[in-house]
């Protein structure tokens, strides 16, 4: 029962009346279609909120309460349910802590709403609502507690609430907008186009305030075509809520194989949510009273398992291109001359994946010189806000010309797989009969074929190379990359062998300067038996003292060495006359015969040149003891390289001889697998992965090798050949300096250095050394061409990129099929086909995606491509690399 009304109430009961009458008038004026002006529904509503606060001012004898509820009793697992506690006419407390069983679970924080509402008397009263999106994580019937709350600043309890969960139900829950998604079928082929539909369903208690954001669905395992902004609507009636169903339509393909899982997809918008519809405006009319909420919905999740593409049956030409295609073909003109040109135009219609279409190939080429075709889209320009439709065209312009006559235009072949076969299609079109003339100045077809017959045949023309298979170099040891790097510089060994033409120089200045000194001397003996021979040749002499002297001057000559035989007789004559008892010739002089003789004994004497010293000896004899050194460490540690690690790579070749690959390859990878680097080692790899059929992973290793000795022809013949057998992408070095740099390898660098440093020493050690005057010109030209050479050396080293600036961010491709994309997606434009062994440089890398540089004349080109086709040219340290 309504209590009597106070005087407060009956005030507040007139301006209620009033202020319906105005509203209801304005209603009527509406629907008249008299418009009114923004100004005064402004007032009106500003008008009515104020009356509204003295109304609850007053309202002390109007029902209140407090209650809980949920938006829906009965969802699905994982589906979001509303549950909220409404206060009306009570003042609430504090925001409560919820208490819910186990399996439900809070998404969020309340969200708090306060506003007017009419009983089912029409009374109208103030209610406030908190409200919490729940999920139930299993399905069952739960009851959520009575909660703890705070009420007119005083403690009380809200009722409890059941909640019913069941297995796969899918309506959206009540007063709740849900964002589905769906696809015709869960189980697909990698790459196939399917259609992807998201669903979102508004109730019309929510009015939308702001368009509908984008829908994006996660993107990691597939590629989706973007959704578009415009939808398909439509009313639906769900249980006993209605909605507002907002469809959009897409397409996604898929990146891997195996179970994935599509989504969630979300979006967000703001709506005005309106709690009770006034009986007096139809439902969702702006006049409604709602308040603005932001939301943000997410999407169930979907399993599809995706299928590889089969290995059997694949044509060999095949691009990678899954879906359902047409191709036709048309020419233009069907009339022409040999070496006229013709224009092919290719149609490809159907549903599928048109970005892995290649241009279709000629069955026939013989006799048709080809232009690079130019795809194009024949699609109408769309709105790219609007839904895509499945179906699509493109189209192929090829312009070829005739070298002879021909009767037709051989068929146009193009390969796919088709999901709804399940198998792969050569799809191939229609010969176009032609009428080919003859060229101007050239026969017809038998005026030709007579010419050729009656031909000069001795015309001989060099064959051309025509490589069909590799080359399987096998050196007989394997040269290791050591842990500290390879160059020369770092090698004690290098630095103590380069210390010998040091040696030498000095070795050279210690004998030119005893040299020096031994001719001094020498020169000072050979003026002391001047004298002595002109004192031998003074008359007057008694024979006593000419013999003495005769004594002196052969001991001064022979410098206290044995003295020839021609001269002891001389030596005995003095020693008759000096040390006998009898002195009866000592005084007697010296005949003239006699003086003769003896001075013709003596002279060869005064002539004799000085052998060497023992000085000299020493010297020459410490610097062959010094090479002998240099010798046995050179040889002794080039038998120190023999180690247990040969006998294994004896191993290894044996097998590759046999032809037993797999063997040879497991032994290798377990070699290499104990830290053991060598480029024989790399080479053998790219010989047993050729035999295997993976010709990417064979230039892989043979690049590899090449970092190390780019001189071996083998290695550069089998590049040449899969070269020419892949038609692989390669970075070209244009810059000059760097060009010269890489004419030779580090230590080829650094040992023409050291034979320039080597010959400069030398020809330094020559000039000082050698006595003769010319030769001593031709040692100082040895040491200025050694200077120069050293000089040239160094340069080169200094001009040649380091080895970690050859390799960082080096990847090659070894996978079939691969292609660079305009956009981090399979479904994206191309920019190139990369064959097997292609070189990129990488710029950018993203998750799956790698943003790439790919060689290019005569610019290079930038695209994406998925990492997982990149191997590293070399994933072991950059200091290793030379």
């Amino acid at each position: 029962s309504v209590p009597p009304q106070s005087e407060g109430t009956a005030q507040w009961q007139g301006l209620v009346e009033e202020d319906e009458t105005m509203r209801r008038g304005d209603y009527e004026t509406m629907r008249s279609g008299k418009a009114q002006s923004f100004a005064k529904r402004h007032s009106l509503i500003v008008s009515l909120s104020h009356r509204l606060i003295v109304f609850f001012l007053f309202a002390s004898s109007v029902h209140a309460g407090v209650r809980a509820e949920v938006s829906q009793i009965e969802v699905g697992p994982n589906q979001q349910v509303s549950y909220s506690i409404v206060f009306e006419n009570v003042q609430p407390g504090a925001v409560p802590s919820l208490n819910l069983p186990p399996q439900i679970k809070l998404m969020g924080r309340a969200r708090q709403q306060q506003q007017m509402g009419f009983d089912t008397n029409g009374q109208q009263f103030l209610v406030a609502r908190y409200t919490w999106a729940l999920v139930a994580t299993e399905p069952g019937e739960f009851v959520i507690p009575a909660q703890d709350i705070v009420a007119n600043s005083a403690p009380a309890k809200t009722n409890e609430v059941r909640l019913v969960v069941k297995e796969g139900f899918s309506g959206p829950a009540e007063s709740e907008a849900l964002l589905q998604i769906s696809v015709d079928k869960t189980e697909i082929y990698q790459s196939e186009v399917v259609p992807v539909k998201a669903t979102l369903f508004v109730p019309t208690s929510m009015r939308l305030r702001s368009n509908i954001g984008l829908i994006d669905l996660a993107k990691s395992d597939f590629a989706v075509q973007r959704f578009p902004l415009q939808s398909e609507q439509a009313v639906e009636v769900v249980g006993n809520q209605q909605y507002f169903v907002y469809t959009f339509r897409s397409t996604l393909s898929a990146l891997k194989t195996g179970k994935l899982k599509l989504g969630p997809a979300s979006t967000e918008f703001v709506v005005d949510e309106i709690t009770r519809n006034d009986p007096r405006f139809p439902p969702g009319f702006a006049m409604q009273a709602g308040e603005p909420r932001r939301l943000q919905v997410r999407s169930q999740e979907i399993n599809v398992t995706v299928l590889p593409l089969p290995a059997e049956g694949k044509p060999l030409g095949f691009s990678g291109a899954v879906g359902d295609f047409t191709l036709t073909a048309r020419a233009s003109p069907t009339s022409l001359a040999v070496g006229e040109p013709i224009t092919v135009e290719l149609a490809v219609t159907g549903v599928g994946n048109f970005d892995a279409l290649v241009s279709p190939s000629l069955t026939k080429p013989e006799g048709w010189k080809t232009y690079p075709a130019r795809r194009y889209n024949t699609n109408p320009s769309a709105d790219p806000n609007a839904p895509q439709n499945m179906e699509r065209q493109i189209g192929f312009t090829q312009v070829m010309v005739p070298e002879k006559q021909i009767a037709a235009l051989p068929p146009f072949e193009m390969s796919f797989f088709s999901p709804t076969q399940k198998q792969y299609v050569v799809q191939r079109t229609e010969p176009i009969t032609l009428q080919v003339r003859p060229g101007v100045g050239q026969p017809d077809a038998a005026t030709a074929v007579a010419a050729s017959a009656s031909a000069d045949t001795s015309v001989v023309r060099p064959p051309e190379a025509d490589i069909t298979d590799i080359l399987l170099h096998l050196p007989s040891s394997p040269s290791l990359i050591g842990a500290s790097g390879t160059s020369l510089l770092r090698r004690p060994l290098f630095w103590a062998v380069n210390a010998l033409p040091l040696t030498l120089l000095i070795g050279a200045l210690l004998i030119a300067y005893q040299r020096r000194r031994v001719e001094a001397a020498k020169d000072d003996r050979h003026a002391a038996l001047r004298v002595l021979w002109q004192e031998l040749n003074e008359a007057g002499s008694s024979q006593s003292e000419f013999y003495r002297r005769a004594a002196r001057f052969i001991q001064s000559a022979t410098d206290g060495a044995s003295p020839p035989e021609s001269v002891r007789e001389v030596l005995r004559k003095y020693e008759t006359l000096n040390f006998s008892a009898s002195d009866a010739h000592s005084s007697a002089s010296v005949t003239q015969s006699e003086r003769t003789e003896v001075l013709a004994a003596l002279a060869p004497l005064l002539a004799a040149k000085k052998k060497p010293t023992d000085a000299l000896i020493m010297n020459a004899a410490v610097a062959s003891r010094m090479i002998a050194f240099f010798a046995a460490l050179i040889f002794t540690s080039a038998a120190d390289a023999a180690s247990p690690l040969q006998q294994r790579y004896d191993e290894v070749v044996a097998a590759l001889e046999k032809k037993d690959f797999n063997r040879a390859q497991a032994l290798t990878e377990s070699i290499m697998g104990e830290g053991v680097l060598s480029p024989e080692l790399f080479e053998i790899m790219g010989h047993t992965r050729y035999r295997q059929g993976d010709l990417g992973k064979a230039v892989l290793w043979y690049e590899r090798a090449s970092l190390f000795t780019p001189g071996v022809p083998e290695i550069r013949q089998n590049l040449r050949h899969l070269g020419d057998k892949l038609r692989y992408l390669q970075f070209i070095e244009t810059d000059p300096a760097k060009k010269l740099g890489l004419l030779f390898m580090p230590n080829t660098w650094i040992l023409i250095a050291s034979g320039g440093g080597w010959l400069a020493l030398l020809g330094i050690a020559g000039a000082l050394v050698i006595p003769k005057k010319n030769l001593r010109v031709w040692s100082t030209v040895a040491a200025c061409i050694g200077v120069l050479v050293l000089a040239a050396a160094i340069t080169g080293m200094l001009i040649r990129p380091a080895g970690a600036e050859l390799v960082k961010d080096r990847f090659i491709v070894t996978n079939k099929g691969a292609k660079s994309h305009t956009a981090a997606s399979i479904t994206a434009g191309t920019v190139i086909e990369l064959p097997p062994g292609s070189a990129l440089r990488l710029l950018e890398k993203r998750g799956a995606w790698s943003y790439v540089e790919i060689p290019s004349a005569p610019d290079n080109l930038r695209g994406w491509v998925e990492s997982d086709i990149l191997n590293p040219l070399w994933p072991w340290p950059v200091a290793l690399v030379p």
